[in-house]
């Protein structure tokens, strides 16, 4: 049977939004199965608009389900990064008007 990576289907893209599961948390962020045997990593600096970096642990648990956006896709290194503070409006491009 085909690579997990290689049955990855070709409409899944970057900009897309993708849920899935944590599967390991490291100290930089979470790995986030996305299909069965892809993962993707949650950066902790892409968990939060804030800009006091925390742990992963302080936003996530193993076995929690997450809705991500994919931020970056290399289909050939099997590698994909995804970002969870995207999927809300960033507070600091209007902070001169308030």
């Amino acid at each position: 049977s085909k690579h997990p990576w290689e049955a990855l289907a070709e409409e899944v893209k970057v900009g897309d939004k993708v849920k899935g599961k944590v599967v390991v948390i490291a100290d930089y962020g979470a790995f986030i199965e996305v299909a069965d045997g892809v993962e993707g990593l949650i950066h902790v600096s892409e968990m939060s608009w804030s800009t006091h970096l925390r742990s992963a642990q302080d936003f996530v648990s193993v076995g929690d389900e997450v809705e991500a956006v994919i931020l970056t896709l290399d289909r050939e290194e099997r590698k994909m990064s995804l970002g969870i503070k995207q999927l809300t409006p960033d507070p600091w491009t209007d902070i001169t008007e308030k």
